[in-house]
């Protein structure tokens, strides 16, 4: 092969080459650019000339290639010597030594962040192959942002804030662990639980616990303690969580711990509320309830014997009223404090007390009181007047913690508010009791007047209230309607007080006019019950015990469901007593012909349902009158 041979294919097979090479260049997702330095007379970089540039190149610059290429870099970008990054100088360093770079960089006039290979294949050339990371600085900046306001946020969180490693060692703790437990925050670095000095180990041991479960299993684990500290006890909520690498092993374990101390102090107090009020409002008795009260002030206060002392109002004398877990020695040395008493003072002074035992009482009665240890003096009051006391007691705790002296002055204050309602209850149920008395005894006394002027139908008002009762008694009427009916019964024909003795008791048919005089008794008798204001509706039972079921009875012609059931019962009960009976105008007719008459007109003049509960009395369970 001749020399002009071999040199036209080695051009060919350069063209060739050269083809490849544009075609790789045009087709990068990289943007790319050939330059052309251009130095000054001592060789020291003054600009760089746009040679080439790819298609990627005019997408990510939005510059395109015809109006840049043959430019200065200065013609294209006129700002960039202004820049705090000096690209001409760092490029022609890359173009007159032929080292090549590798950086990002922002740049200020596109507002773009760039990863730059910077290379040279000549002296005085240099090529740049950049991309676009625009978007991944953002996320990195917002990341690195985020950290930031997730470590302020964490420090100034009141939530104690704990990272551990792998040995279940202290790695972080943030400011609220100092705050909360008064311990600087080194003293807990490199540290386990175990090796911590100066909480219960109890407590220690069970976070030791959990953190161990929550490394084994990698669940979220959450517990509540409560830890005695040197501001008082409080209570934390604990929840555990693993943090995870990229290929889901756990590498470390988080804690976070929040203060429910005041949560707890009002679950607390929400418990005693609620209890003192089911043991107040569910006991009618004073004695009961201060039981059931001191049973619940000792579950939840944490101590473990106690008494509640009430004042006689007479002397002013304190007085033991219940107590628990106190040995009968003891009990009698404390069942009663004289009025001038250092300790009956103390009560009345209204002020809660928490100290020791053996520093408010004399060595004697510090050796009788069985090792008495914190000591609490809670004075029961109503309406700023001292009405009691509840003494709690411990043999084991040396003090009352903030938490529980705030539930037992609340409670106490419960207390005396219920205290006092009981006593009234049982002055005004005493009252009420006598009340009733004194309105029975009326009753009787009216019901006698009665009778004495009425000699005929004496005993048929007591027969007539029996008689009634037991069909009301039958039928399951109420109590309280059943004393009515009763006061009602042995009343009812108190109207007849208006009427002369002589038509009374005359032998003979009445007259019309006599007839009617007679049938003003129930308006009469209502009228005077009405003024006694008796309970149970007596006056209005006395007033219709003359309707009748189909609207034919006196005085107001009342019919059906519009007379009172009361009224509907005793109107059956006189019927069959007063026909049973012997009458001045006639002789008795027996019980069998007053059964009669009351079943031949059932439905008509009387209440069916009643008159089937009045047979079943006496054909079926026996009833007679006494």
């Amino acid at each position: 092969m001749n020399c002009a041979l071999a040199t036209y294919l080695e051009v060919l097979i350069m063209i060739k080459e050269k083809d490849k090479y544009r075609l790789l260049i045009e087709n990068l997702p990289d943007g790319f650019a050939y330059h052309k330095m251009v130095l000054d007379s001592s060789g020291k970089p003054l600009d760089y000339v746009f040679l080439e540039v790819n298609s990627s190149f005019e997408t990510l610059t939005g510059l395109s290639r015809e109006n840049i290429i043959g430019k200065k870099v200065t013609e294209v970008y006129s700002g960039i010597k202004s820049l705090g990054f000096d690209w001409i100088d760092i490029y022609g360093k890359v173009a007159a030594t032929g080292q090549s770079i590798h950086f990002q960089q922002y740049f200020e006039l596109a507002e773009y962040w760039y990863e730059i290979t910077a290379y040279s294949d000549q002296p005085g050339y240099f090529a740049v192959v950049f991309h676009d990371i625009t978007e991944n600085k953002k996320a990195e900046e917002e990341l690195r942002q985020r950290e930031k306001n997730f470590f302020t946020l964490v420090e100034n969180t009141p939530d104690m804030v704990v990272r551990f490693n792998l040995d279940l060692q202290h790695i972080y703790c943030n400011a609220a662990v100092e705050h909360q437990l008064g311990v600087p925050v080194h003293g807990f670095i490199g540290k386990t639980f175990l090796e911590i000095d100066g909480s219960p180990p109890e407590q220690l041991k069970s976070m030791h616990q959990l953190l161990q479960k929550a490394l084994e299993t990698g669940e979220e684990q959450q517990t509540e303690q409560s830890f005695p500290l040197p501001s008082g006890q409080k209570y934390f909520q604990t929840r555990i969580v693993s943090e995870r690498d990229e290929k889901g092993r756990i590498e470390s374990l988080l804690s976070v711990s929040r203060d429910i101390t005041e949560r707890k102090q009002a679950e607390l107090l929400i418990l005693v509320q609620r209890d003192l009020a089911l043991a107040i409002s569910f006991s009618h008795q004073l004695d009961k309830a201060l039981s059931q009260c001191l049973d619940t002030m000792l579950q939840l206060s944490e101590m473990d014997c106690g008494g509640i002392y009430l004042i006689d109002q007479a002397s002013g004398d304190l007085n033991l009223i219940c107590h628990r877990n106190l040995s009968p020695a003891f009990i009698k040395s404390v069942s009663h404090y004289k009025a001038d008493s250092t300790f009956a003072r103390l009560v009345l002074q209204g002020k809660p007390l928490f100290t020791r035992y053996s520093d408010l009482f004399s060595p004697d009665e510090v050796n009788k009181a069985e090792k008495l240890l914190s000591f609490a003096i809670l004075p029961l009051i109503f309406e700023q007047r001292v009405i009691g006391c509840i003494n709690l007691a411990s043999r084991k705790l040396e003090d009352v913690s903030q938490l529980n002296r705030e539930m037992l002055k609340t409670a106490a204050t419960l207390m005396g508010e219920g205290i006092t309602r009981l006593k009234i209850e049982e002055e005004l149920k005493e009252t009420n009791q006598k009340l009733q008395k004194a309105i029975k005894n009326t009753i009787q006394a009216m019901a006698l007047i009665l009778k004495k002027r009425d000699p005929y139908t004496a005993g048929h008002q007591e027969r007539v209230a029996e008689l009634a009762c037991a069909i009301a008694e039958e039928i399951s009427l109420p109590k309280d309607k059943i004393e009515g009916l009763y006061m009602a019964g042995i009343i009812h024909d108190i109207g007849k007080i208006n009427v002369p003795t002589e038509i009374l008791s005359k032998p003979g048919r009445l007259s019309e006019i006599e007839l009617s005089l007679i049938q003003t008794h129930p308006q009469v008798g209502s009228d005077i019950l009405k003024e006694m204001e008796l309970p149970g509706g007596v006056s209005a039972i006395v007033l219709q015990h003359h309707e009748r079921m189909d609207g034919s009875g006196y005085p107001s012609g009342l019919s059906g469901d519009n007379i009172l059931l009361e009224a509907r019962i005793l109107a059956v009960a006189d019927v069959v007593e007063a026909m049973a009976s012997h009458r001045p105008y006639r002789p008795a007719l027996g019980i069998d012909k007053a059964l009669e008459e009351i079943s031949q007109n059932k439905d008509i003049l009387y209440d069916p349902k009643v008159v089937d509960v009045c047979l079943r009395l006496f054909r079926e369970k026996g009833f007679k009158f006494e």
